[in-house]
Formats: structure tokens, sequence, C-alpha cells
């Protein structure tokens, strides 16, 4: 990530062998609290650059989940994600 002193990132690695950024983490340091001015009051009352992190999921979470779940049959969500468990039979 631009700006970033360090980026981590979750991998899930699908069925078909690709992966897939799954979330991420960023430690900004001091570099956008210096950028944008942000700052903190200490406990001797002096101002002090805040330290930052960004960090995140998103819904490629949950594109993951179906990829992990899912065949050529459909798609069977474990019991955590899915208590109430549907069949539908073609008729």
């Amino acid at each position: 990530f631009a700006g970033a002193d360090d980026t981590f990132t979750i991998e899930a690695l699908m069925q078909n062998g690709w992966a897939l950024q799954s979330g991420t983490s960023h430690f900004l340091g001091q570099n956008f609290a210096r950028a944008f001015d942000v700052t903190f009051q200490n406990k001797q009352q002096k101002n002090e650059l805040v330290w930052a992190t960004s960090w995140g999921v998103s819904t490629r979470l949950l594109g993951a989940l179906v990829m992990t779940h899912s065949d050529d049959q459909g798609l069977v969500l474990p019991p955590m994600v899915a208590p109430c468990q549907v069949v539908i039979v073609p008729v």
C-alpha cells in the first residue's frame, strides 16, 4: 500500500489453485499522521503524531467462502455459517 511502512495480506487458496486476496493489514506508521496533521495529547500534555494502521476484509471473503464450499453440484455451507439447511430437488 503506497505510504505504508508494512503491508500484510491474507490469501485464500481456491480449489482451482488460484489465490484470492481475502484481507489486508497496513501499518501506516506516522506517515499519514504527518501528512494530515493527526495528533493526540500525551500524559505530559504535549501533542504527538499518532501511529496508525489500516485493515479490513471485503466481500471477496464471502466469495472465498462460496468458492470453497461449492462445486459443480452446488453450494453446501457449513452449519456454523448456515444453521438452516435447504435442499432443492428438481422435479
